[in-house]
């Protein structure tokens, strides 16, 4: 760049007296430092056209930064994209660095490359305005330090399954206002749950961080009610932007942070949506490592432990080895019945029930979506059926009764990979049975293969009716079973 302007008006630009090491789980792991915008004003982030740190010569890839400003901690990819968040100048930024082993105490050169584009003032045709230079470099020094004690977790040292549930199984109560969070946690309390999985983009106000009130209210819930969080379900939104997918980098930068939130949290593992393609999953190894969160990719119907998808990831563990990277497990992989919430909702519609059961046997009998409407038309079938034949063909699928064998001989093979299990289920009859999962059969298999981690219960209140009820007889029968 020929020319930008240079509007320093005070000393320091690199605040030096700020500049430390960085500590995960009581180690270090890197540095932090902050900084002020050198101007007379403040910008919004997206009018940063360059944004990057060097120490020693050596420049910081960008997915190991962060950059927190007013409490928000996000990835460097994302502040040009930040047209909302406002940098004052008086307002200083923290910029961490994840490093592994930190960098020795002493001194350092420490570099910022900040270029902005000063967005009211435009010198040329079309998106060209005055460009603006508020980088310094300097000489840092890092004062030795101590370690840290490691922050327990709220997981109990239990060998074998452990019985917990998903604050997730409250949606209907939760969003209707009849729960807030520590009304969540108290039931989940009183079905039996020894531990929760929160599901940070539901519950956590500041998501995707998580504030220091919010911990605090966590810490005085497990002193309360004697349970706390193990398990951090995060989501993986590659769909965010308007013009096209993230790229695999900036999945992990994303992941990082639900990283640091889920070991705030005291969860030693955290649930990855198999939108991170395994690319990108193996690249979050090191990161997991770091912050000792286990990250298992879930498998979610209508994928299985053996589709080609999965088994993408399943190369990525086995050739890296590493006990940070594995699955969580989602039970309905193993429905051999259609979705009784759906198939009720569509009688009420006003679909006939025999006009269900010929879509529910072409389904088992591996007719295409396209063969099954094709005849339910011929039929004069109500239109309402369509929402329940798409369910039979995409996210609450079943599979023949005659696979069930098939099916249970891929979760004895998955299990050893398993770091968590989603009980999940949509209905429980008058029996005590899930109609379409059939866990009279599922959890002997998990008690005799030993699997030594968390059976999470998981309700899909498709008929929002609330999750009290149903989410006290999932972990009766569970207990029935593994107890």
């Amino acid at each position: 760049m020929a020319f930008a302007m240079r509007f320093k008006l005070n000393d320091e630009i690199i605040k030096k007296s700020t500049f430390k090491s960085y500590y995960i789980n009581g180690r270090k792991n890197g540095f932090e430092f902050d900084i002020q915008l050198a101007y007379y004003r403040g910008h919004y982030l997206s009018c940063i056209e360059v944004f990057e740190v060097w120490l020693d010569g050596e420049q910081i890839p960008e997915t190991d930064m962060t950059f927190e400003l007013k409490g928000k901690e996000m990835p460097v990819y994302r502040i040009k994209w930040a047209t909302t968040e406002f940098w004052s100048q008086v307002e200083p930024a923290k910029i961490r660095v994840i490093k592994e082993g930190g960098i020795a105490p002493g001194e350092h050169e420490l570099e910022l490359k900040l270029m902005l584009r000063i967005p009211y003032m435009q010198i040329g045709p079309g998106h060209t305005y005055m460009p603006l230079d508020a980088g310094e470099k300097v000489k840092v020094t890092l004062p030795e330090e101590e370690a840290r004690e490691i922050p327990a977790s709220y997981a109990p040292e239990v060998k074998g399954a452990k019985l917990g549930a998903t604050l997730f199984c409250y949606t209907t109560e939760y969003a209707q206002y009849k729960y807030d969070f520590e009304d969540c946690v108290r039931e989940a309390y009183l079905a039996g749950a020894k531990g929760y999985e929160i599901v940070g983009s539901q519950m956590i106000p500041e998501y995707p961080n998580v504030s220091d009130e919010f911990l605090g209210l966590v810490a005085s819930l497990k002193a309360k009610y004697g349970i706390g969080p193990v398990g951090y379900g995060a989501n993986q939104d590659k769909g965010m932007r308007p013009d096209r997918n993230l790229t695999d980098d900036e999945m992990v930068a994303d992941a990082i942070i639900d990283l640091k939130t889920a070991n705030k949290l005291g969860c030693h593992t955290m649930r990855v949506q198999y939108m991170m393609p395994a690319t990108a999953f193996e690249k979050l190894e090191p990161y997991a490592k770091l912050f000792d969160v286990k990250c298992g990719i879930e498998i979610h119907n209508p994928e299985t432990p053996k589709t080609a998808a999965i088994q993408e990831y399943v190369k990525v563990i086995d050739r890296l080895g590493s006990k940070y990277l594995g699955f969580v497990t989602d039970f309905g992989f193993l429905a051999i019945h259609p979705n009784k919430p759906q198939w009720l909702k569509a009688i009420k519609a006003g679909v006939k029930e025999e006009h269900l059961e010929i879509a529910a046997q072409m389904r088992a009998a591996g007719k295409s979506q396209e063969e099954t409407m094709e005849k339910l038309g011929e039929l004069g079938a109500h239109p309402a059926i369509m929402t329940a034949v798409a369910g039979m063909y995409g996210f609450v699928q079943f599979t023949n009764p005659d696979e069930l064998p098939r099916l249970l001989d891929e979760l004895r093979y998955i299990l050893p990979y398993t770091f968590e299990i989603h009980c999940k289920f949509h209905y429980l009859g008058e029996d005590g049975l899930e109609p379409s999962i059939p866990y009279e059969k599922i959890l002997p298999i998990v008690k005799e293969e030993g699997f030594d981690g968390w059976l999470i219960c998981e309700y899909e209140d498709e008929l929002f009716c609330g999750g009290y009820d149903f989410t006290r007889k999932m972990l009766s029968l569970e207990r029935k079973v593994l107890e």
